[in-house]
């Protein structure tokens, strides 16, 4: 599973993303809070981790003065099961969701 972030509109600038996010070390493991910074806010940027069925995951991203932000859960590389936009520039953004059952699986 891939957590998405970006700024897409307006100038972050020098200023720094602070993301977090639920992940999972391995299968087995439990989730827990991932906490990161994104120092080049010129591109979008990328977490990957585990998750399985069920699990509830999310990131969310702290409002960066001047710039509108994104962010999207993406599975199986190329369904985005959620992305959602900050509603105003400087405003932070959340994207939540449940781990769907593939086709063929449960």
């Amino acid at each position: 599973m891939t957590y998405e972030v970006e700024a897409v509109s307006g100038d972050a600038g020098a200023e720094n993303m602070r993301v977090e996010y639920l992940g999972r070390e391995s299968g087995l493991t439990g989730q827990e809070t991932v906490g990161a910074t994104v120092t080049d806010t010129s591109d979008s940027a990328q977490f990957e981790t585990l998750a399985r069925v069920d699990d509830e995951v999310s990131v969310s991203v702290s409002g960066v003065p001047g710039a509108v932000l994104r962010c999207a859960v993406i599975i199986d590389d190329s369904e985005t099961l959620v992305e959602a936009e900050s509603s105003a520039s400087g405003e932070s953004v959340e994207c939540s969701a449940t781990v769907p059952a593939q086709e063929g699986q449960g």
